[in-house]
């Protein structure tokens, strides 16, 4: 049996307004299931809150070293939870989905990656609809959205910092440099982009429109936008997902895929549904999880494809980390076998000789060899002695040796192109 990602993310309350989901990569009941690691989500942030013109005078300021407010004390201990239980829960990264500021002011960018990266965690953000144009008020707010610019300079470091962390990581055609967006005659940069890290692939789409809001109010309004464009957001999953897909998909977006009329309020229209579901329905047995925040509640329900009706992968909300005291968030716990922990855990560098250029796999040395996917497959075994070369698609794989002793030492590929 293939491996490959079931079960429903499901959710319960506890202690420090923790929500905890599982993942499964099998569904072999003759093989082990263990904990093999978890990633946090937390949405929402809404640094700067009911705290009036943030940092000093306008939206494109600083701190003056006294910015806190009850968002940022919920952040803190947030992330200060995480940091206490990082290994028992085996947690390997935050994913922050938006909303990381209420008015997109730098002060209140600065505080947030300020607290963020305090912790000494890992972790990758990205912007809702508060944090795309910035603003003190309806009266001084800046002339177009171009918060999505400005935050991935205020950012730069983070996502350096995260590259180094995951196996693979891609840019969406327009985060690292801005495009003409025609629906609104301004460049505009979409946080776009997609990493593979220990056998899943995160792919994180930008829905956040750049209209203005309704009614004279400041920034933009809560209702998704697709950016049907060159460099935009629909056009970037299409490419994607046209492509094959090597790992199980989770989705990270500010907002949550919702099968119904009255969806464009708050999130996509039923339209834009259609089309993005359309777009996940071919790979299907890849795409489990769709995970969201934006509209400040607890939700999981599935996916369904408009013209056959069909139930796939899931989709699930939480709640704004700012909400209620000790900050609210999601641990994600992914489950595999035991050959799967095994080799995710505690790998060393070994005594034999390795090399590795394009798609190819040279060892030498003596004793047992054994090829593994990320995923625990094991696609080769020899006894060694003397020189072996393979030829392996581009992914991350695990070697583990047997010596002529008896020893067992792993080490960890990544192997980058075909030649």
């Amino acid at each position: 049996m293939g491996v490959r990602l079931i079960g429903l993310l499901g959710a319960f309350l506890c202690a420090q307004n923790v929500l905890f989901g599982d993942l499964y990569l099998h569904d072999d009941p003759q093989r082990d299931t263990l904990h093999l690691w978890s990633f946090a989500h937390l949405t929402d942030v809404h640094i700067g809150e009911g705290e009036g013109d943030y940092g000093t005078s306008g939206y494109i300021d600083t701190l003056t070293g006294y910015e806190e407010g009850y968002a940022v004390r919920r952040l803190r201990e947030a992330l200060t939870y995480l940091k206490q239980n990082w290994t028992a829960y085996k947690l390997a990264f935050i994913a922050v989905t938006g909303d990381l500021t209420d008015s997109g002011e730098r002060s209140e960018y600065l505080r947030f990656q300020a607290i963020m990266d305090s912790v000494e965690l890992p972790y990758i953000a990205f912007i809702g609809n508060h944090d795309v144009w910035p603003y003190v008020n309806a009266s001084n707010e800046a002339p177009w959205a171009y918060g999505d610019s400005l935050a991935v300079v205020w950012l730069n470091s983070m996502y350096s910092q995260f590259q180094n962390l995951v196996d693979a990581w891609q840019s969406g055609p327009s985060l690292f440099q801005s495009v003409w967006n025609p629906e609104r005659n301004h460049p505009s940069r979409f946080h776009n982009f997609y990493f593979d890290f220990r056998g899943v692939r995160f792919v994180a789409v930008d829905g956040v429109t750049r209209q203005p809001a309704p009614f004279g109010q400041a920034g933009v309004g809560p209702a998704a936008d697709l950016h049907d464009f060159p460099g935009g957001t629909i056009r970037f999953l299409d490419t994607l997902l046209s492509q094959p897909q090597p790992y199980p998909l989770v989705f990270l977006c500010h907002y949550p895929l919702i099968d119904n009329p009255l969806s464009g309020v708050n999130s996509f229209s039923p339209q834009e549904y259609e089309r993005i579901v359309n777009l996940l329905y071919p790979r299907r047995s890849k795409v489990r999880l769709w995970l969201a925040g934006h509209i400040h509640r607890t939700a999981d329900y599935p996916l369904r494809h408009p013209s056959s009706g069909t139930l796939f992968a899931r989709c699930v909300e939480s709640p704004a980390n700012k909400e209620q005291d000790g900050g609210q968030f999601r641990i994600v716990r992914i489950w595999g076998d035991a050959l799967s922990s095994g080799l995710l855990e505690g790998v060393t560098d070994s005594p034999f000789e390795i090399e590795v250029w394009g798609s190819h796999l040279r060892v030498k040395g003596g004793g047992w060899l054994t090829l593994y996917t990320v995923l625990g497959q094991e696609i080769a075994q020899t006894a060694l002695s003397g020189e072996w070369e393979i030829r392996l698609r581009p992914g991350v794989y695990y070697v583990r040796f047997a010596d002529e002793a008896g020893r067992l030492q792993g080490k960890r590929l990544l192997i980058t192109a075909e030649e």
